[in-house]
């Protein structure tokens, strides 16, 4: 994987647009070699600054794309070659990637979200995809090694799950991801979010044009304001303070 690295607040990032994630996930597959799909956005590096877990998550990881506009403008203070389309969500790139597991048979396992919505959604994505091969379970395991957990895994390993998808939100899914990848089989590991809930209806979906514009954001603070404000407007101050006095944690 020949993708350029750059670093933003003490952060590791790859310049990626949403084929190049496409292309990771697919060599991953095609090699039988296993890679951690990551991404970063402010939240996430602020996590990391007081969580060892998340900073040894993203240290394994083999690449991690840029998820908000924020890192995008920061990156273009360092390389201008850096663009909108290097700022990518699940639901961008895996209108890319499921055609093309459909048309590979790649066995895909999705684990997140509730058990109805991962239902729900699951169900639309193997109507929009005919001969996807799709199998999924809720997220809600109630810790990396409970006994919901080790059912999960179990599933996992007996679809013989080439693409494991994980979307539990940040930090549960990365925690979950680094205490078990040892007993992972599966080729590419994927971190997710809310795409599932997005698929499902569960949370309003973005109009996609905004992605373009930069205000992604916005909508999803307007539309989510009691889940999101602290994310959105408190966090960030956080994060450029540690910037700012020097504190920041490389990783």
């Amino acid at each position: 994987m020949n993708i350029r690295m750059i670093r933003l607040l003490g952060a590791q990032v790859h310049e990626m647009t949403a084929s190049d994630i496409v292309n990771v996930i697919s060599e991953s597959v095609r090699d039988r070699a296993k890679h951690i799909v990551a991404n970063h956005n402010l939240h996430s590096i602020f996590l990391c600054q007081g969580d060892p877990v998340m900073r040894r998550f993203y240290q394994r990881s083999s690449v991690c794309f840029i998820d908000g506009m924020p890192l995008v403008i920061l990156g273009r203070l360092q390389d201008p070659g850096i663009s909108c389309a290097h700022r990518n969500t699940s639901l961008d790139w895996m209108k890319l990637l499921l055609p093309l597991a459909a048309q590979n048979k790649w066995r895909i396992f999705y684990l997140g979200s509730t058990h109805e919505n991962v239902e729900r959604g699951a169900n639309f994505l193997r109507r929009l995809y005919p001969g996807l091969i799709l199998e999924t379970h809720h997220g809600y395991l109630g810790g990396t090694h409970s006994e919901m957990s080790e059912i999960a895994l179990t599933r996992i390993r007996q679809h013989e799950t080439q693409i494991l998808f994980v979307g539990m939100g940040m930090p549960v899914q990365e925690h979950w991801i680094e205490a078990n990848l040892e007993r992972i089989d599966s080729h590419a590991i994927v971190t997710m979010g809310a795409y599932m809930d997005y698929i499902a209806g569960s949370v309003p979906t973005p109009p996609r044009f905004l992605g373009r514009w930069g205000l992604e954001g916005i909508y999803r603070l307007v539309t989510e304001p009691r889940r999101l404000g602290r994310r959105y407007l408190v966090e960030p101050l956080k994060l450029f303070k540690l910037w700012f006095l020097g504190k920041l944690q490389e990783f």
